[in-house]
C-alpha cells in the first residue's frame, strides 16, 4: 500500500470509530415486575417511592389500582402485571413519572439498575411479543431480552378505556 492509501485507511477508521463513540445513548431504568424485567425510558421517571397507600377509585379499568398522593399531587397507579399477566401485583414500590402533565405511578417489585445504551442496542420485538403496542422495542441484554415500556401507548389505552 502507498502512503496515501494508508493515510486514507487510517482516516476512514478514525471517522468510523468517532461515529461509534458519538452515537446517541439513551438511559433506561430497569425494573422488575414479579420475575420479568422491563425497561422504562429514564427521561420520564422522576422518583422511586415506597409505602404510599393507594386510594381506590371507582369505574376505572382493573389495571388502574387507584391514586397515590405524592407531594400533594395525585398520581394514577398502573399495575402492569394485571395488564400483561392478569394478576394483581402485591408490591409497594412505585416509579413516579410525569409526562406532559400526566402524573403516573407504575407499581413495581424492584429496581434492578439504570443503564445507558446506544440507540443501536434497541431492537424491535418479534411478532406476537408486543402485547397491544405497549412495548417500544427491547434491549438485548446478556442474560435476557428486556421489553421497553411504551408509556404514551399505556396512557392512550387508559384514555380509550375510560371513554367506553
Amino acid at each position: 500500500m502507498k502512503n496515501e492509501e494508508l493515510l486514507e485507511e487510517i482516516e476512514s477508521r478514525s471517522e468510523s470509530e468517532d461515529a461509534a463513540v458519538e452515537e446517541e445513548k439513551i438511559r433506561f431504568l430497569i425494573a422488575r415486575i414479579r420475575q420479568q424485567s422491563y425497561a422504562f425510558p429514564a427521561q420520564g421517571v422522576r422518583e422511586i417511592v415506597t409505602d404510599a397507600p393507594i386510594h381506590r377509585i371507582p369505574f376505572v379499568p382493573p389495571y388502574i389500582r387507584g391514586l397515590i398522593d405524592h407531594r400533594g399531587e395525585p398520581h394514577t397507579v398502573f399495575d402492569l402485571d394485571i395488564l400483561f399477566e392478569k394478576q394483581v401485583l402485591d408490591a409497594d414500590t412505585y416509579l413516579i413519572c410525569d409526562l406532559d402533565g400526566d402524573r403516573i405511578a407504575f407499581l413495581i417489585s424492584d429496581i434492578i439498575e439504570i443503564i445507558s445504551l446506544p440507540k443501536s442496542g434497541i431492537h424491535a420485538l418479534g411478532d406476537g411479543e408486543d402485547q397491544g403496542g405497549f412495548f417500544a422495542g427491547a434491549l438485548g441484554m446478556e442474560e435476557e431480552e428486556i421489553p421497553i415500556i411504551n408509556i404514551p401507548s399505556l396512557i392512550r389505552k387508559l384514555s380509550d378505556d375510560l371513554r367506553r
